[in-house]
């Protein structure tokens, strides 16, 4: 296929979310989508506009029509109004997936002006830190550090969907008629009212879900509605998606351990030495290296509440034979330093 440009791909995604696209352009889209996060970003906000319409993504030629009129309705500018009524006069003759893509990329250059727009917040939590947030529909979300949540300023009659990078633990107020859903660049979460954690790390392409209260589904982010199920969820489970070699495990475990963060709390239960290093280095917002491979994996069982990171450290070298020590920081410019950095090594005997 030839080399795209930016509104080529839009016009395929419009196809692929009709059902009218090729196999090999899905998977043209897919891979664009996953080529950088700005395009997974774009292939959202596409598919948000065709949300905001609330309208089945497979119509008919006279459906085709009447969600032209519904849209003119809802447009205030006058010029505007001439353009959707061009578009309605030559919608008998066009595509659907020609007609979809310029119904919607045409509402995409005028979504300031529509009533009907979804208008997004986008809140992030900075290294080292946590915060929460309270959605419009009373739910409560606490993001992890350096995690951001992307969510609407009010959510529409079908569903509430929210964006997530990093880690949140989300308790959503119970709503069977509409569901609540956390989109990942890999997942999806669906609940109505539950209390889960989701953490995606991507350098390791591995999701986690964690369920204290309720159910939940989750499925693979792909392009389209619903992507294919991975596994429905009880209260008490932990589920674990390799994005890389595209697999999942789900075990039975106490959910909190999860979620503790949220409480400023960190609770290892056998945890590989090298684990334990990524939740300090991401909860402290420190470089922490680990020197000896005989370390890496050293199981480590401990609960650690509201305590420094040198207190830590001090009680890891007390249960476990390690040390540790402390690289001095270095003045970058005249008011900057280098981060703090950690380094663990193996105890001599």
């Amino acid at each position: 296929m030839e080399s795209l440009n930016h509104t080529d791909y839009e016009q395929l995604i419009f196809k692929i979310l009709a059902g009218e696209a090729s196999g090999e352009e899905v998977s043209l889209v897919k891979n664009w989508v996953r080529s950088s996060p700005q395009n997974h970003n774009h292939y959202l906000r596409v598919k948000n506009l065709l949300e905001i319409s609330g309208k089945p993504l497979k119509l008919s030629e006279n459906e085709i029509k009447m969600g032209l009129l519904y849209v003119m309705e809802r447009i205030e500018s006058s010029s505007t109004k001439r353009m959707w009524q061009n578009l309605q006069k030559i919608a008998a003759v066009l595509l659907l997936p020609v007609l979809l893509a310029t119904l919607l990329l045409t509402s995409h250059y005028v979504r300031k002006e529509s009533k009907s727009q979804i208008a997004y917040n986008e809140f992030s939590t900075p290294l080292g830190s946590r915060s929460n947030i309270k959605l419009a529909d009373g739910s409560v979300v606490w993001l992890n550090s350096g995690s951001t949540l992307k969510y609407p300023v009010s959510f529409g009659s079908r569903k509430r969907v929210v964006y997530l990078t990093g880690e949140a633990l989300f308790e959503v107020k119970s709503d069977n008629s509409l569901p609540f859903i956390v989109e990942t660049s890999k997942i999806k979460v669906r609940a109505t009212g539950t209390l889960f954690n989701v953490k995606e790390s991507t350098p390791d392409n591995l999701t986690e879900v964690t369920l204290a209260e309720g159910k939940v589904a989750v499925f693979k982010s792909v392009l389209g509605e619903d992507g294919q199920l991975i596994s429905n969820m009880l209260p008490n489970q932990h589920l674990i998606c390799n994005t890389g070699d595209d697999t999942h495990s789900l075990q039975d475990e106490d959910a909190y351990p999860f979620y503790a963060w949220k409480n400023g709390e960190l609770i290892f239960r056998n945890e590989p030495l090298k684990n334990i290093v990524k939740e300090l280095s991401q909860f402290f917002n420190v470089d922490i290296e680990i020197q000896g491979k005989e370390i890496q994996e050293l199981p480590i069982r401990g609960t650690f509440e509201n305590e420094s990171l040198n207190e830590i450290l001090k009680l890891l070298k007390i249960i476990s034979p390690i040390n540790y020590k402390e690289i001095d920081r270095i003045q970058i410019n005249n008011d900057k330093f280098s981060k703090r950095k950690i380094i663990i090594s193996p105890q001599i005997k």
